[in-house]
């Protein structure tokens, strides 16, 4: 766009001598954070190499999801796949999520209440028998969903691995929503 003012201004300037350009500023070309943010978002499932401890796999809802080399993480209060869920819903909610046992409905220590549903929503609790995750995203027609999650991880070629934008059938998941 620039190139193509100057360009023109040049032209101008030869053909009808001395002209000062006039910059214009479009307001299409301006995007707002809020915009930035929402086209950074990336929903295409991957395996990453976990670099180091803190290594930041993926974000959603300004949330990072954090990975350190080496085995499972299912106790970290910092690793795990719950402390995710947790800093989850503090960051994003508000809210003190506790309970998160293979088999258990998600609670409050503020009192709110989760409710057991069969089609989940953005931002929902997704969970099986052992791992908890949050649904990144929907595909009511195909009946998907893809995770963020934190503790899905491997050792691969010696080297600790890790699986971003997981896509799962609804019927592999439970979920819990906030009401």
């Amino acid at each position: 766009m620039r190139k193509k003012f100057l360009l023109v201004a040049l032209a101008a300037t030869l053909f009808l001598g001395n002209v000062t350009p006039t910059y214009v500023t479009y307001a299409a070309e301006t995007k707002s954070s809020q915009d930035v943010k929402e086209k950074e978002v990336s929903y295409k499932e991957d395996t990453l190499v976990v670099k180091n401890d803190s290594y930041v796999s993926d974000t959603f809802k300004g949330v990072d999801a954090l990975y350190r080399p080496g085995k499972s993480d299912g106790s970290s209060a910092t690793y795990s796949c719950a402390s995710f869920v947790k800093k989850f819903y503090k960051e994003v909610y508000d809210v003190s999520v506790y309970n998160l046992y293979g088999g258990s409905t998600p609670l409050t220590y503020e009192g709110e209440v989760f409710q057991s549903v069969d089609t989940p929503n953005v931002g929902d609790i997704a969970a099986t028998s052992s791992h908890w995750a949050i649904v990144k995203s929907v595909d009511k027609e195909n009946k998907e969903v893809v995770l963020i999650e934190q503790n899905w991880k491997w050792q691969q070629g010696g080297q600790t691995v890790c699986k971003i934008n997981r896509t799962l059938s609804f019927s592999s998941l439970n979920f819990y929503r906030l009401k």
